[in-house]
């Protein structure tokens, strides 16, 4: 259900931001995942860089506020995993995080384009689909370098190592999202072109709250926001 009213959501904003020029079917019975296979007809695959976000906002929170000087560069939409382990299988054992594995996709139009609350929207739609399915622009990939070092690799913007700062529960953390973070270009990263990452609109990713019944290691799947700094 949440994810059927979230994309109901983000279609409506979709034709509200981006006029149809003619009818559009969708087909029968109603599949509210079929609305996404939309978006590119209202948002053309953009270049890197080609859309103006000196006006979209991150969504509120109580992590601090970028660094004064730096700039948005991209919001990207991550589709992947968050992966853990544990020590055995008991009740006991709680599983512990080792990194996560995702894909990027190039959402800076429409978060230029379109409120926090519908990028969110798409954002939720994109959890419960298979990577090959979402019809936007692949910008990059992010896996961890060990289990405490985010890494992200992104057109333009090369290969950035990143270092937790702070983290804050997701609003709908009850839904089982994971965490919203700040992540910092450690002072050893002097390649970096970006310094700061926000991880925001997280869907789903949180693990169990033990290991019992669980194997060794596991995925669970989410989708977050990126916003990326330079």
């Amino acid at each position: 259900m949440r994810t059927s009213l979230a994309l109901a959501s983000a279609f409506a904003a979709l034709t509200t931001a981006f006029p149809i020029s003619s009818p559009v079917t969708v087909s029968t019975p109603f599949n509210p995942l079929n609305l996404l296979s939309l978006i590119p007809k209202y948002l053309p695959a953009p270049p890197p860089g080609s859309c103006p976000l000196t006006s979209v906002q991150q969504p509120s929170s109580s992590l601090p506020t970028p660094q004064s000087g730096l700039t948005l560069a991209l919001v990207a939409i991550g589709r992947g995993t968050q992966n853990y382990t544990c020590a055995d299988s008991t009740v006991n054992t709680i599983p512990a995080a080792i990194g996560a594995n995702a894909t990027l996709f190039n959402a800076s139009c429409i978060a230029s384009k379109m409120s926090d609350d519908m990028l969110n929207s798409i954002t939720a739609g994109f959890e419960s689909m298979s990577v090959d399915q979402i019809p936007l622009d692949n910008i990059g990939i992010h896996y961890f370098v060990d289990t405490t070092t985010p890494a992200f690799v992104i057109n333009g913007l090369g290969t950035n190592i990143m270092k937790k700062s702070n983290s804050t529960n997701a609003p709908n953390n009850t839904n089982g999202d994971v965490a919203w973070l700040k992540l910092d270009a450690p002072s050893t990263a002097v390649s970096n072109m970006v310094k700061e990452v926000y991880r925001l609109n997280t869907q789903g990713g949180s693990q169990p709250s033990n290991c019992s019944g669980m194997p060794p290691t596991f995925e669970v799947q989410y989708a977050a926001d990126y916003f990326f700094y330079v």
